[in-house]
């Protein structure tokens, strides 16, 4: 069972324009749903236990509405690649900002429960950026 459902996106965008962008077919829009949820789950998956998050009830309002931009973003390129609407576009690059942001650990979202097992999530190495010493 997906996060969210058709009848979520009421808050943001009439029931009525996703039936006209899917010719009332919501076998499209639960699909592109689930698509939205993968999506996420790939960023998700190194530091959080996603099946508590997406199959039991245990995600956010802040993953739930991210979930919704995602999905309208790939509905919208579904019907014409190049008449996106420009919020859609921003607010699903907003989404994967915030996903990149997360999966670096720069943002630490309240209330998603951690993976239980630390063997199984993801080490981060690097370093510090390389400094330019400029001498004359």
């Amino acid at each position: 069972m997906a996060i969210i459902d058709k009848g979520s996106f009421t808050t943001i965008i009439s029931i009525a324009v996703i039936d006209k962008l899917t010719g009332g077919d919501d076998g499209i829009i639960n699909t592109l749903i689930d698509t939205a949820v993968e999506e996420m789950k790939s960023y998700l998956c190194s530091r959080y236990d996603v099946a508590y998050i997406f199959d039991s009830g245990g995600t956010t309002m802040l993953v739930n509405m991210y979930c919704k931009d995602i999905t309208l973003y790939h509905l919208f390129s579904r019907s014409n690649q190049n008449q996106i609407p420009l919020i859609r576009e921003t607010r699903y690059k907003a989404a994967i900002e915030w996903l990149n942001n997360v999966q670096e650990q720069k943002i630490n979202p309240v209330g998603l429960r951690l993976l239980s097992d630390p063997e199984k999530a993801m080490v981060k190495a690097g370093g510090n950026t390389k400094r330019n010493n400029h001498q004359e």
